[in-house]
């Protein structure tokens, strides 16, 4: 009977760590979705002064909000591919670790 009850308290602690997990590495992609999200939001305000501090000329700036949305487009394109392609799951998925 003993023996039953520490099997019991063992399977209650692993699901109890498990679930501790989940809920860090929930915690861990909600914050970084909401700290991308906002940056990408606040980059376009900032870069005057962001010119004006690193003694960009307008032409570099203009260059680098450029590069910025060329990014941006270029991650919503690779996005629509995979979609179309299968998805994450069909191509994409296997060339994470």
């Amino acid at each position: 009977m003993a023996e039953r009850r520490r099997r019991g308290i063992a399977q209650v602690q692993r699901h109890s760590d498990d679930t501790d997990r989940l809920r860090v590495v929930f915690a861990g992609i909600s914050a970084l979705i909401l700290a991308v999200g906002l940056a990408r939001f606040a980059y376009t305000p900032m870069l005057p002064v962001m010119r004006g501090q690193a003694g960009l000329s307008y032409l570099a700036g203009g260059w680098l909000a450029a590069f910025n949305y060329a990014g941006y487009i270029t991650g919503a394109l690779v996005a629509a591919m995979a979609a179309a392609t299968g998805g994450y799951r069909g191509r994409w998925w296997w060339r994470l670790p």
